[in-house]
C-alpha cells in the first residue's frame, strides 16, 4: 500500500469515527434547548416558502440544509393554522406545538438533522485535510482531521443548530480566498464569494470575515515568479496594482455574497422596515438589526461562580481553557512556538486573522452562551497545530506523540455520549463543569435519557424535576413533579411561590443551568437553598440529584408571603431554621390571601386588604419582627396565629346560600337547583366554605349591582387534602336562560405548598357591561383545570356530584 493509500484510508477512518460517534449519541441525547426552533424554522421555509418566523432570526441557509430530508416523510403535520404561524409568527410557541403537539416523533425529526449536520461535520474534516495537506503537506492534513474527529465539541454540536455549519461555510471561505490569492481567476473569485454568501447567509456573526477578508487582502504576500522578484521588490510591486487588483476582487466577491444572501431569501425584494427605496432580502437589515439589538441587552450567563447579564472580556478564555481537549492545546502551543514568523506571518495571516477576529469578536459580545460561539476558530486552529508535522523532530519525540494521540483518544471515547457535557482536565473533567460554566457548555436540556436510565435503576418516590430544555420529560418517559425551570415552567403561581428553603423531604433533579442561573432571565437566585447542598448521584453530567431530608420529629415552621416572589424573600425572613422543614405559602397580593391555622411568619406590605373584617383581627393579633425592602416595596415581617381567625370567618361562613343543579347538568334549567350545605367539596382537595358579594352601591352581603359597574365577590376555601396545579376558579354571572353576562377566572394562590387547614379568600372583581339589561341574575363557581379546561367535580350530601356550584341571586338595576 502506497503513502497516499495510506494517509487516504486514515482519513477514511478518522471521518467515519466522526460520523459514528455523532450517529450513536444522537439516540442518547434529547433534543437539546434551540434545536426545535431551527428545524421548525427550516422545515416551515420549505414547505410554504414564508419568512415570517425567521423576522429578528438568524439567516435560513444552514436550517433549509439539515431540514431538507424532512420533505421526504409524509407523516409530519405542519400545523399553519395556528396562531402562533397564522396571526403571530412566533417561532418559539410555534415550534413548541409543531414538534411536540402535532407531531409524535420529535426525537425521530430532530435526529434526521443531526445526521445532515454530522455529515457537514465530515465534510469539514476533508476540508481540513485538503487545505492542511495544500498547506504543510499530507501528515498535516491527516493530522488537522484528527484534530476535528476527535475533539468532543464539534461531535456535541453535529446538531441541527447553527455553529457548526457556520465553523463549516467560514473556513470553506477563508480556503477559497486563500486559493483566490494564489491564482486570482475569476473562477477562485466566484467560489470565495459563494462561499462568503454562504457563510453570512447562515448567521449574523459571519459578518466578521468582512474585515477579516479586507486585513488579509491587505497583507498576504503577493504569489510572484524569481524573474519578477528579481525585477522589483514587493513595495514597488504593491503601489503598482496589487491593492487596486485585490480590492476590486473583493468587491466582487461581496456582489457574490449578496446575490447568495438574496437567493436565500428568495429573492425578497421591499424597502427596509417599510422605509426607503426597495431593496433585495430587506429582512436580512431587518433581522440583523433586531438580533443586534436583542445581543445587547445580554443574557444572564455563570462564569466560576459568577453571574454577569453583560459577560466578561474573559469569558471565552476560560471557557477554551476548560473545554478544549488539553493535547489540542498542547499541540498548537508547540506549533506557535516553532512557527517561523518572522519569514511567515503574512501567509499565516490567513489562519490568524479569522480565527483572532472571530474569538474577539464573542469575548466582547454581550451574549456569551457557551464555547460553540467559538467553533468556527477551531479549524483554523487544528491548521494551527498540524504545522507541528512538518517540524524536524528527535526521534524521541514519537513517544510523547503517541501518548498525546491517545490521550485524546481515551478522553473523548470515554465521555460518549455526553460530549457536550465535555471538559478538561484543567476544569476537574464533567463531573466538575457545573462549578466553571453551564448553558450550553453543559446542560443544554439534553440528558432526560440518562434521567430515565437513572430513574429505571433507582425507582425513587416523588421525584422532583427543575428541568432546563425545551424537550418535555414525560416524552422520555420521566415521571416526576415539576418545580420551576426553563421554559416549560417558567411562569405562574408555582413559580412565583417557589423558594427552595421550603421543600418538602425527597429526591430532587436539578439541571445545572436552573441551578446557577435559575430562570435564565428571571428568578436567578430561585435555586439558592441547593447551593450549600452536595449532590448525592446525577443523571449524565448535567442533571444533579439531591436528598432532601429532615431529622424525625422535626416541628414544621411556616411562612405566609404575599405579594412579593417567595424566592426574592431572605431565608432569615422566612424564619428559616437548619434541620426544620419550612411550609411557605404564597399568593398573589392584593387579589388573594392566605391564612394557615399554625404559628407562622407572615410577609406582607398589608393584611387582606379586600377584607376589612379580616384585615383588621390580623393586624390586632400580628406580632411585627422586622421589615423588609424589596425592589421599590417595603414589606412587614410579622409573627402571627391565624387559628382564631379561621375559627370565627369559618362560623359566620356557615350561613352563605348554595345551591347545586339537581342533576348536575351543564345546563340549568329554571328552578331545576337543590339546596347545599357548606362546605361543599370538589375533586382536587379544595372545599368551597362560603362567599361574599357587594358591589359599589350594596353593602357586604348586598344583592344589587348598577349596569356598567362591578360586582365584588369574595370566594373562601379551605384544604382538605394535597392540592396539585393546575388549577384555576371561575365566577359566572348567569342569566334566566344561562347564559353568562359577567365572569371573573383566576386563583392566586400557589397550590403545591397548602396543607389541609389552609384558608384562601379570593377577590373577584366582575364588571356587569351597561348593555346588561335589569333583572334577576345568579351566580355560579366551580374549579376547572386551566390547561384541558376539564372542571372539577363539586359534591354535597345526597345530591348528584356537579361542575359547578350555585350562589345567590344577584339584582341587576338600571345604572
Amino acid at each position: 500500500m502506497t503513502r497516499a493509500h495510506r494517509y487516504g484510508l486514515g482519513l477514511v477512518v478518522l471521518l467515519s469515527l466522526f460520523f459514528l460517534q455523532a450517529a450513536l449519541a444522537s439516540p442518547r441525547n434529547s433534543v437539546t434547548f434551540d434545536e426545535q426552533y431551527h428545524v421548525t424554522l427550516g422545515y416551515s421555509y420549505l414547505k410554504t416558502g414564508d419568512l415570517r418566523l425567521h423576522r429578528n432570526q438568524s439567516p435560513p441557509l444552514f436550517e433549509i440544509i439539515t431540514s431538507l430530508p424532512l420533505l421526504l416523510r409524509s407523516d409530519l403535520n405542519l400545523p399553519l393554522d395556528h396562531p402562533a404561524y397564522a396571526l403571530w409568527g412566533d417561532v418559539y410557541l410555534f415550534s413548541d406545538v409543531f414538534l411536540w403537539h402535532a407531531n409524535a416523533d420529535a426525537q425521530g425529526i430532530v435526529h434526521t438533522g443531526r445526521l445532515v449536520a454530522a455529515g457537514f461535520g465530515v465534510l469539514l474534516g476533508l476540508l481540513l485535510y485538503l487545505w492542511g495537506k495544500q498547506l504543510y503537506g499530507a501528515k498535516a492534513g491527516l493530522l488537522a482531521a484528527f484534530l476535528l474527529a476527535l475533539d468532543p465539541n464539534f461531535i456535541a454540536n453535529a446538531i441541527p443548530t447553527l455553529d457548526l455549519g457556520l465553523a463549516f461555510f467560514v473556513t470553506l471561505a477563508a480556503w477559497r480566498l486563500w486559493h483566490s490569492l494564489r491564482r486570482p481567476t475569476w473562477l477562485n473569485i466566484l467560489l470565495a464569494g459563494l462561499a462568503l454568501g454562504a457563510a453570512l447567509s447562515t448567521k449574523f456573526i459571519a459578518v466578521t470575515l468582512l474585515p477579516a477578508f479586507a486585513l488579509i487582502l491587505l497583507v498576504y504576500p503577493q504569489r510572484a515568479t524569481k524573474t519578477q522578484r528579481d525585477e522589483e521588490n514587493a513595495v514597488s510591486r504593491w503601489l503598482r496594482g496589487e491593492i487596486a487588483r485585490r480590492a476590486l476582487s473583493f468587491a466582487v466577491m461581496l456582489v457574490i455574497a449578496w446575490l447568495v444572501i438574496w437567493a436565500v431569501y428568495a429573492f425578497q425584494l421591499g424597502p427596509i422596515d417599510g422605509v426607503g427605496p426597495p431593496v433585495p432580502a430587506p429582512m436580512y437589515f431587518e433581522s440583523f438589526a433586531g438580533m443586534l439589538a436583542q445581543s445587547s441587552q445580554g443574557r444572564m450567563n455563570y462564569l466560576d461562580g459568577e453571574l454577569s447579564l453583560t459577560g466578561w472580556p474573559h469569558y471565552f478564555v476560560a471557557a477554551t481553557l476548560y473545554k478544549t481537549p488539553l493535547p489540542v492545546l498542547l499541540v498548537t502551543l508547540v506549533a506557535l512556538i516553532r512557527w517561523p514568523w518572522r519569514s511567515e506571518w503574512r501567509e499565516t495571516s490567513i489562519l490568524i486573522v479569522p480565527a483572532a477576529l472571530f474569538f474577539v469578536a464573542a469575548s466582547f459580545g454581550n451574549l456569551q452562551l457557551g464555547y460553540r460561539y467559538i467553533l468556527p476558530v477551531l479549524p483554523f486552529v487544528y491548521l494551527v497545530a498540524s504545522r507541528v508535522a512538518t517540524f524536524t523532530w528527535p526521534r524521541w519525540v514519537v513517544v510523547p506523540a503517541a501518548a498525546l494521540a491517545m490521550w485524546l483518544i481515551a478522553g473523548t471515547l470515554s465521555i460518549f455520549p455526553h460530549y457536550l457535557s465535555y471538559f478538561n482536565e484543567v476544569a476537574g473533567g464533567p463531573q466538575a463543569g457545573y462549578q466553571h460554566l453551564v448553558d450550553s457548555n453543559l446542560d443544554w436540556g439534553q440528558d432526560l435519557p440518562a434521567l430515565k436510565d437513572w430513574i429505571d435503576a433507582r425507582r425513587p418516590e416523588n421525584l422532583h424535576l427543575g428541568f432546563f430544555g425545551t424537550a418535555y420529560p414525560d416524552r422520555y418517559g420521566v415521571r416526576a413533579i415539576g418545580i420551576p425551570g426553563y421554559p416549560l415552567n417558567a411562569f405562574g403561581n408555582e413559580v412565583d411561590g417557589f423558594t427552595s428553603y421550603s421543600l418538602e423531604a425527597g429526591l430532587y433533579a436539578v439541571s445545572a443551568t436552573a441551578l446557577r442561573i435559575g430562570m435564565v432571565f428571571d428568578h436567578f437566585n430561585i435555586y439558592e437553598a441547593f447551593e450549600s447542598m452536595a449532590p448525592i448521584d446525577r443523571a449524565g453530567y448535567s442533571i444533579l440529584i439531591y436528598d432532601v431530608r429532615y431529622p424525625p420529629g422535626a416541628d414544621v415552621d411556616r411562612a405566609v408571603i404575599a405579594g412579593p416572589r417567595a424566592a426574592d424573600v431572605p431565608p432569615q425572613a422566612l424564619g428559616v431554621r437548619p434541620g426544620h422543614p419550612l411550609r411557605a405559602k404564597w399568593c398573589a397580593w392584593p387579589e388573594c390571601f392566605v391564612f394557615t391555622p399554625h404559628p407562622a411568619r407572615y410577609v406582607v406590605r398589608d393584611f387582606i386588604p379586600f377584607a376589612p373584617d379580616l384585615a383588621e383581627q390580623a393586624r390586632a393579633r400580628a406580632v411585627p419582627v422586622d421589615t423588609l425592602r424589596l425592589g421599590d416595596d417595603t414589606y412587614v415581617v410579622s409573627e402571627l396565629d391565624a387559628t382564631a381567625i379561621i375559627q370565627r370567618k369559618l362560623s359566620a361562613l356557615r350561613a352563605s346560600a348554595f345551591a347545586v343543579p339537581r342533576h348536575g347538568d351543564a345546563v340549568l334549567r329554571h328552578g331545576d337547583a337543590m339546596p347545599a350545605t357548606p362546605p361543599i367539596a370538589f375533586d382536587n382537595g379544595l372545599s368551597l366554605v362560603g362567599y361574599e358579594v357587594s358591589s359599589d352601591r350594596a353593602p357586604r352581603h348586598g344583592d344589587a349591582v348598577p349596569a356598567g359597574q362591578a360586582l365584588d365577590v369574595i370566594t373562601y376555601w379551605q384544604v382538605t387534602d394535597r392540592v396539585s396545579p393546575p388549577m384555576t376558579i371561575f365566577v359566572h354571572l348567569l342569566d334566566s336562560q344561562g347564559d353568562i353576562r359577567g365572569q371573573h377566572d383566576g386563583f392566586g394562590a400557589a397550590l403545591t405548598t397548602l396543607e389541609p387547614g389552609d384558608v384562601v379568600a379570593q377577590h373577584h372583581v366582575i364588571p356587569v357591561d351597561a348593555s346588561v339589561e335589569p333583572g334577576t341574575y345568579r351566580l355560579q363557581v366551580g374549579l376547572y383545570n386551566p390547561v384541558t379546561l376539564e372542571r372539577f367535580a363539586a359534591r354535597s350530601g345526597e345530591a348528584a356530584p356537579s361542575d359547578r356550584v350555585l350562589l345567590s341571586t344577584v339584582e341587576v338595576v338600571a345604572p
